[in-house]
């Protein structure tokens, strides 16, 4: 386990400290999803979110940055729901 002197980086100290993800547990994310965004499939680096359930914690899996913050819209049905009929609104407006 890595001090916060001895990580390579925050976001590695951040992984391990949050999400309980190592160099290990990582690299073996990474190899799983053959080293691309568990949604979009663009390259990952060092940089990969980790994904997370924010009821229980438990790692789904690592995002791009992108893929990463449209997911949190996407958990909101709430928010979705009233984007959808907003668009659809507008739609009927600019007729």
């Amino acid at each position: 386990m890595y001090c916060i002197e001895c990580a390579p980086t925050p976001a590695f100290w951040r992984r391990i400290v949050c999400y309980g993800v190592g160099k290990r547990e990582f690299d073996a994310l990474l190899l799983t999803q053959s080293g691309g965004c568990a949604i979009c499939n663009v390259a990952l680096d060092d940089s990969a979110h980790v994904d997370h359930d924010h009821r229980t914690g438990r790692v789904r899996g690592l995002l791009c940055q992108r893929c990463n913050m449209k997911l949190v819209v996407v958990e909101d049905q709430t928010f979705v729901v009233q984007a959808q009929a907003y668009l659809a609104s507008a739609m009927v407006e600019s007729k």
